[in-house]
C-alpha cells in the first residue's frame, strides 16, 4: 500500500466505511525524513484490540488514548462527562485525570467523522496533540498519517477494533533517528479508550451524550490504564495489572442527562488486550 503525504492542515472530509475483509498492513504514519511508506519504524509495536457488545457504529466516535508521557506518575486520559452551564465542553470526548492537563498526546480515531487533515485508511487515523498537554483545543489535534497495521470490524465479527502502531509514529517532531531512538527508550504511558456517540465542545447543558472507557463508567468516571513498556501484554481480567480498568459484566455505558434513553451496546466496551512487541 502506497501512502500520500499531504498538508496537515486540509480540511477533512467524512469518510465511510470500506467493508474489507482482510487484515491491511497500514501505512507507517509519517516520521520526518522517512518519506512515503516510510520505513524509519522502531519495531517496538503497540497492538491494541477492542471488543464491544454489539457491532461498531461507524458514525460514533472510537478513541484510544495515549499520554506518551515515559513518566509513571503523569495524569491520564479521561472521558469528559456531562456538561456543566457556563463552561465549554473542551474537545468533547476527554480530558487529564488531574482537572489541569490534558492527559493525552496522542490517540487513534475509528469513525467516519475524523479532524482537519486526516487521512484515514478504513475509518482509521493517528492524530498528534501539538503541545503534548492540554488538548481542549481541536486544532492542536495535527494529523499523523495512520496505524501501521488496521482491521475493519466488518472483517470478523463486527464488533471488534483492532490496530497496531509503531511506537516512533509518536515522535512525529523529531527526526527519524530520534523517534527511533525515543521509541526505543520510552517505558512509560498511560492510556484509556473513550467510545462515544457525541463529541460536543460547546457549553450545553441538555445535550445527549453516552460514553465508555476502561474499567466501570457506570458512575461516569472508569478509569486508565498505566502501561510499562517492559511487559508483554495487558489484558481485561488480569488483576495483577488492571484491576481498575476491568470491565464489568453488564452494559456500563454512562447516559448523560441520566435516566434519558437506553444504553447503546455499540457503546459498551466488553473486553480489550494491548500487547507490547518488539521485532
Amino acid at each position: 500500500m502506497k501512502c500520500s503525504r499531504r498538508d496537515l492542515l486540509l480540511a477533512a472530509l467524512p469518510v465511510g466505511a470500506t467493508g474489507l475483509n482482510i487484515l491491511l498492513p497500514g501505512c507507517a504514519s509519517p516520521v520526518p525524513g522517512g518519506g512515503a511508506g516510510n520505513t524509519a519504524l522502531s519495531g517496538r509495536r503497540l497492538k491494541v484490540k477492542l471488543v464491544f457488545s454489539s457491532p461498531v457504529n461507524p458514525a460514533y466516535y472510537y478513541y484510544f488514548l495515549i499520554n506518551n508521557s515515559n513518566v509513571s506518575s503523569a495524569p491520564g486520559p479521561i472521558p469528559v462527562g456531562p456538561p456543566v452551564a457556563g463552561f465549554t465542553y473542551g474537545n468533547g470526548f476527554a480530558t487529564g485525570s488531574d482537572a489541569r492537563s490534558g492527559g493525552f498526546t496522542d490517540f487513534v480515531l475509528f469513525s467516519i467523522n475524523q479532524y482537519p487533515g486526516g487521512q484515514p485508511a478504513s475509518n482509521y487515523a493517528l492524530y498528534h496533540v501539538l503541545d503534548g498537554g492540554d488538548a481542549n483545543n481541536r486544532s492542536l489535534f495535527q494529523a499523523n498519517g495512520v496505524p501501521v497495521v488496521y482491521s475493519s470490524p466488518t472483517s470478523t465479527d463486527g464488533k471488534t477494533i483492532y490496530f497496531e502502531i509503531d511506537m516512533a509514529q509518536l515522535y512525529p517532531s523529531s527526526s527519524q533517528s530520534a523517534a527511533v531512538s525515543q521509541a526505543l527508550a520510552a517505558r512509560w504511558m498511560q492510556v484509556n479508550v473513550v467510545a462515544t456517540n457525541n463529541t460536543p465542545v460547546d457549553g450545553q447543558t441538555t445535550i445527549y451524550k453516552e460514553y465508555d472507557s476502561l474499567g466501570d463508567d457506570s458512575d461516569g468516571r472508569g478509569s486508565y490504564q498505566l502501561v510499562d513498556l517492559r511487559q508483554p501484554a495487558y489484558v481485561n481480567g488480569d488483576l495483577t495489572l488492571a484491576a481498575t480498568t476491568t470491565e464489568t459484566t453488564s452494559n456500563d455505558t454512562f447516559v448523560a442527562p441520566p435516566n434519558t434513553l437506553p444504553q447503546d451496546p455499540a457503546l459498551n466496551l466488553v473486553d480489550w488486550s494491548i500487547q507490547i512487541t518488539s521485532n
